[in-house]
């Protein structure tokens, strides 16, 4: 092997480790490209399902609390208890336990004229906001039954106080009444379909009507409104109720002066009986849902809202093994990186080694090798010379390699030196003679061309 073949088979196998490697290379940014792509996907993902919302509002189904948010007027001063612990009290007491995880946000409420209201020296309100409308719907439904329930009763405190719910509505969210298209700042009633909101008041004469639609008419005529409803939705006396409460008052007074009982009165008992139902002393009926309808409803969105969590965390896991792979890919790249600088160092090395091999001489021409690697180990017996051929050795191997055909090829001569043999058996004086020659490398093919000699 020469020094030039040797050169080009190291460069050959250069050539083969840089490209092994920069397919590798390419194979690893295809790796971390798909892998950005499939976190970016989970990172959408993920976005999607923290924006969701359990409880989609018809209005604004993008915003994760509702716009309008409730006051709880009438707590004591004396209470200490904190703002969750007041409300989970409260909502427990009107039928909604499970509703206070629902709640989003408190603050402290103040009058900005406390004139007109004597008793918020002596009390305080508080604010909330709910998740969704529907969860706000359903606690408003349900603020009439704190007008049974006193302060007093309800947080171990002085007074003869009462809670009170009701809506504060935000100017640019207000809901429009659909009869009298006026704002509804308190009291409103939410048809299930279409989500119109309507005046306690307006809801029979929008019932009666021809154009209203059969969604209104089928949630809305079934619903008992009584007149005596007030913006925190508890009862107050119309004008009938207390005209009628005024009137029996008078016929007590009258009975009492002329010796009457009650049983001997003269008003009968149908519109005493009538006037009680107008001044509010018998609860009248309400189409709320239960406690056991709320209950169902919470046990079927609990598994949901389980799975989802679940659903998180999978994504979490799985956000968290795709770094590790980033991780792990970014490092085999580096590592390739650094073995490809080295490789290229080698062949710019390499490079100017066979730059300055060109400019030293022509590749053709050809020294005698004086290093030992660049030698056949196998030498070559050539015999049969006559002793009175008085040439020089190189001449001699010139002749004779030309008439085997291998012209030029003494150059490739590395070593030479006669032959003796150690014993001859021959009485008579030799005349012939032999020498030895060791060739620069095993592809010189001269044995080949060897019977050409024999002609």
């Amino acid at each position: 092997m020469t020094r030039m073949e040797g050169v080009a088979r190291a460069m050959v196998q250069l050539d083969e480790r840089l490209t092994k490697q920069e397919n590798a290379l390419k194979v690893n940014a295809e790796s971390i490209s798909a892998i950005k792509q499939e976190l970016l996907h989970v990172t959408r993902t993920v976005q999607n399902t923290q924006t969701a919302d359990c409880y989609p509002s018809p209005q604004h189904p993008q915003h994760l609390t509702d716009d309008c948010e409730v006051l709880l007027s009438g707590l004591s001063l004396e209470s200490t208890l904190t703002d969750s612990a007041i409300l989970d009290k409260t909502l427990s007491n009107i039928g909604l336990p499970q509703h206070t995880r629902f709640i989003t946000r408190t603050r402290g409420w103040s009058q900005k004229n406390q004139r007109k209201n004597p008793n918020s020296g002596h009390t305080r309100s508080l604010v909330f906001q709910c998740s969704s409308p529907v969860v706000r719907d359903t606690i408003i439904s349900h603020s009439h039954k704190l007008s049974n329930i006193r302060t007093q009763s309800l947080f171990n405190t002085d007074g003869e106080g009462s809670l009170s719910l009701r809506p504060l509505w935000p100017k640019k969210v207000m809901p429009e009444c659909a009869r009298c298209k006026h704002s509804i700042a308190y009291s409103y009633v939410r048809c299930n379909g279409c989500s119109k909101c309507l005046h306690p008041g307006c809801i029979k004469p929008y019932v009666a009507c021809s154009a209203t639609l059969l969604c209104c008419k089928h949630s809305l005529s079934a619903l008992d409104i009584s007149p005596g409803l007030d913006n925190d939705g508890s009862r107050f006396r119309s004008s009938e109720a207390v005209a009628f409460s005024r009137a029996k008052a008078r016929n007590t007074a009258v009975d009492a002066s002329r010796g009457l009982t009650e049983t001997d009165s003269i008003v009968p008992a149908g519109n005493q009986k009538a006037s009680q139902e107008m001044a509010g002393d018998k609860e009248l009926p309400s189409n709320e849902p239960t406690p056991q309808q709320l209950m169902g409803f919470l046990q079927r969105i609990d598994p949901k809202i389980n799975k989802l969590t679940g659903h998180v965390q999978c994504i979490e896991s799985f956000i968290t093994r795709l770094e590790t792979r980033i991780e792990a890919q970014e490092t085999r790249t580096e590592q390739h990186d650094a073995e490809i600088t080295e490789i290229r160092a080698v062949m710019g090395e390499i490079q100017v080694s066979l730059r300055s091999a060109l400019a030293s001489g022509p590749l053709n021409s050809t020294t005698t090798p004086t290093n030992s690697r660049m030698t056949d180990s196998c030498e070559i017996l050539l015999t049969g010379l006559p002793i009175g051929v008085n040439l020089p050795k190189e001449e001699v191997q010139a002749i004779v390699f030309t008439a085997m055909g291998l012209k030029h090829f003494h150059k490739f001569l590395a070593h030479t030196r006669p032959w003796e043999p150690k014993s001859n058996r021959r009485s008579e004086p030799a005349n012939t003679k032999a020498f030895v020659f060791t060739l620069s490398s095993p592809n010189m093919h001269a044995l080949k061309a060897l019977p050409s000699c024999r002609r």
